[in-house]
């Protein structure tokens, strides 16, 4: 069996994503972001489904 690699421009995936890395306030907006801000109240019940899901395991 082969390997393939995929190869991947971060430049390209930046512009896509409307980034312009460069700009000093976007790369600090970037680092400001914490594990609590990705965690939110909505998603809360996904987390407790799964935890669930393990203990039937």
């Amino acid at each position: 069996m082969e390997d393939k690699a995929v190869e991947c421009n971060s430049i390209d995936v930046d512009e896509a994503l409307g980034l312009d890395l460069e700009s000093k306030s976007e790369v600090e907006d970037l680092k400001t972001i914490n594990a609590g801000d990705r965690f939110c109240k909505d998603d809360e019940h996904v987390y407790y489904e799964l935890e669930d899901d393990i203990h039937l395991i």
